[in-house]
């Protein structure tokens, strides 16, 4: 690892120390260089272990928790992802060619992730590259008068998920039970609003600011999914077919709005966007390649793909 210059190189730094130890020996490494480390992503935002020796989701979760020893469930979550093995996870479900922009983990949620953790286990062939970006360097591309609404009005992240067979993830999936008592234990939890729809559907609201306090700094950072959520990133033909099979858009699988329910003007999120992709930075995987990220302040995203491809994910 190097030194860093976080205003003008990539977020991540580089580490080759790890290069083919095997799963056992990579945990010893990063237990015994935690200070090491502590003090590359605070400096970088995140970290880049190129070509471990590790093989496996099991061995991933082992390794995450030699660093990181209370990985978190998914509870909750927008992005459709499964299981693997204990925390570790699935990277987001989406269809090969579409393409994901920079966001922070799960900032809609009330325990927001610090670190999010990365390691691929079939590289792609074919791009598939998990762009990162840092987020203080999008809101200085933001205009400051956007940033001061974002910032006074808050936002609703919105989710209409469904009971039984159709489109978007089913509140069973979302929450991990097919109990409604549980689920919505789990929903009090996290200060959600909810409704239960006569078709077996659940309605879900979720307030979260839109730039948060990062939990070491105390750095204001702009942290929020509006882009990801907002129908309108995904451009005017997308949006006539939702509107097609769900109407209202209040009724669609997902949405956002500001947090006293008015609508974010898709000029607005076009300019997000565009602060987004100008901030993106992107290393080709390789396989037992592992990154560990600092969820506070820097964002990932995906890139389209051909072929197979299959990242694994751990979040604490």
């Amino acid at each position: 690892m190097s030194d860093h210059d976080r205003t003008t190189s990539p977020p991540w730094v580089e580490c080759h120390d790890v290069r083919g130890l095997d799963a056992e020996a990579t945990a010893d490494w990063l237990r015994q260089h935690q200070d090491r480390i502590a003090t590359e992503i605070a400096q970088a935002g995140a970290v880049l272990f190129r070509e471990t020796g590790i093989r496996t989701s099991a061995d991933f979760g082992r390794a995450c928790q030699a660093l990181t020893p209370t990985l978190l469930p998914y509870i909750g979550g927008a992005t459709p992802r499964s299981s693997i093995e204990g925390l570790v996870y699935t990277s987001t479900e989406y269809a090969a060619q579409a393409s994901i922009p920079l966001h922070c983990e799960a900032t809609y949620l009330p325990q927001v992730p610090r670190r999010i953790w990365f390691f691929c286990r079939v590289a792609p062939t074919d791009r598939g590259e998990t762009p990162l970006g840092d987020m203080r360097r999008v809101r200085a591309r933001l205009p400051a008068a956007l940033v001061d609404e974002f910032r006074e009005r808050g936002l609703v992240y919105l989710t209409n998920l469904r009971g039984g067979p159709g489109f978007g993830k089913s509140w069973q999936q979302s929450y991990g039970s097919e109990d409604r008592d549980v689920v919505e234990a789990r929903l009090r939890e996290q200060s959600a609003e909810w409704t239960w729809n006569d078709d077996g559907g659940l309605v879900v609201r979720m307030r979260a600011p839109a730039l948060l306090r990062h939990s070491v700094t105390g750095e204001e950072i702009w942290t929020n999914q509006a882009v990801n959520w907002h129908p309108a990133y995904f451009g005017p033909a997308h949006v006539a077919k939702m509107r097609a099979a769900f109407g209202a858009e209040a009724r669609f699988p997902k949405t956002v709005t500001f947090g006293d329910g008015g609508s974010i003007p898709a000029a607005a999120i076009e300019t997000i966007a565009a602060a987004l992709e100008a901030e993106e930075h992107a290393f080709a995987w390789r396989r037992g390649d592992v990154v560990l990220i600092d969820n506070e302040v820097v964002a990932h995203g995906r890139r389209p793909f051909s072929g197979e491809r299959a990242i694994d994910v751990a979040m604490a």
